[in-house]
């Protein structure tokens, strides 16, 4: 029976409760909003099935395995794909491949309810729903099963998710099936780390009240105004009203308390368990952001193939991709490798988190908050960044 310390070493992959032969396991939410595993004790036989598909546990299991580290850089031609894409559009592009030959595509995607959940989709006019950054801890639910139904007829998945959730499907399949595996192809996000869905609750009903209107969209990478180098949080009303906020200082309030400031990530994003090249993971994607002009004017992503799988996968499906080292990734994106850093103050954030507390939510900042916040707005600080580098 899976049993550590889950408040901080547990992810919420759900790989547990999905490989679970008789339902001992649930996940329900803590009072910070996060999902753990709950056993109950009279239905486990004991098997170690949950053990074993479990991420934290098997973390070291995969190291030791062949690990590739070809990276390129890529810029999706298709305007209104990458318009619609956090970055560079690669899994967007990687999505349409597997799409267009009948494959499945699993993602996240937000629902009726503006709430972050993994979904399986087979058609092309899906696609839309798992492009963007979320920037919230999506609900696996019973994904993971229904991938392996889909393997188990022969059917091809491209699976998309944080790191902790790759190596959880990554597990789940070797483990029923390891001949399964050669027909999934798992890509990761370059993770900073999964924001409470509570505290997304909270703030969305911060914002309607604020706007007299219930929340209807929300893009948290807009690329609209000022293309990639300065994106909007792009909020839509349901009174038809939009709202456009900076997605970099002086930003919305979800993405300096969340992205930012840590104040609503959760405990095991601290000591993540599954940074790095691994070879349970094909393909590694995020933003590159030392470009963003000519071709990268509305984004690049950075690629990173683990495997010949993943390797395969991107050579055949993108074109145009331009050659970069893994050093030199690493070296502007330290969170393939690197774990975030837990704000001191994020339980005290989160145990008194309310929908008012939005407006105080400065006061868990750091000091020098007012101060950089002032020169961003007066344009000097980017000045003073060069001249005190």
């Amino acid at each position: 029976m899976i049993n550590f310390d889950f408040d901080k070493y547990c992810c919420g992959c759900a790989a547990c409760y999905n490989i679970c032969p008789v339902q001992a396991i649930s996940m329900q939410c803590d009072e910070t909003g996060f999902l753990f595993p709950h056993i109950d004790i009279e239905k486990c036989i004991d098997c170690g099935l949950c053990e074993r598909v479990c991420p934290h546990i098997t973390k070291q299991d995969f190291q030791a395995d062949k690990v590739l580290n070809d990276s390129w850089l890529y810029s999706s031609k298709d305007k209104d794909g990458i318009m619609k894409s956090s970055s560079g559009g690669a899994f967007y592009e990687m999505a349409k491949a597997a799409l267009k030959t009948g494959d499945y595509v699993c993602g996240c995607c937000w629902n009726n309810n503006l709430q972050a959940e993994h979904i399986i989709i087979n058609d092309m006019d899906d696609l839309y729903k798992l492009q963007g950054s979320k920037y919230v801890q999506s609900n696996i639910g019973k994904v993971y099963k229904e991938i392996i139904n889909l393997l188990k007829e022969n059917r091809k998945v491209l699976f998309s998710g944080t790191p902790c959730q790759a190596i959880a499907i990554n597990n789940l399949v070797l483990k029923i099936n390891k001949n399964f595996r050669k027909n999934l192809t798992i890509v990761a996000l370059i993770c900073h780390g999964v924001a409470s869905p509570k505290a997304w609750e909270t703030h969305k009903t911060y914002l309607a009240k604020k706007n007299g209107s219930k929340l209807k969209e929300v893009n948290f990478r807009d690329k609209s105004q000022e293309g990639y180098k300065k994106s909007y949080c792009k909020y839509v009303y349901e009174d038809g009203s939009t709202t456009y906020l900076p997605t970099f200082l002086p930003s919305s309030k979800w993405m300096e308390a969340s992205i930012v400031y840590n104040l609503t990530t959760r405990n095991s994003c601290g000591q993540c368990d599954c940074k790095g090249l691994t070879a349970a993971i094909d393909i590694i994607i995020g933003d590159w952001y030392a470009i963003y002009k000519g071709d990268g004017k509305y984004g690049t992503s950075c690629i990173t193939a683990c495997t010949d799988t993943g390797k395969n996968y991107v050579i055949n499906n993108l074109k145009d991709l331009k050659s970069i080292s893994y050093t030199e990734i690493l070296k502007y994106n330290s969170l393939i490798e690197k774990s975030t850093k837990i704000n001191k103050n994020r339980n005290n954030f989160l145990n008194n988190l309310s929908v008012d507390g939005w407006d105080l939510v400065e006061r868990y900042y750091p000091k020098k908050y007012k101060l950089k916040k002032f020169l961003v707005e007066c344009g000097l600080y980017d000045i003073l960044k060069k001249f005190y580098k």
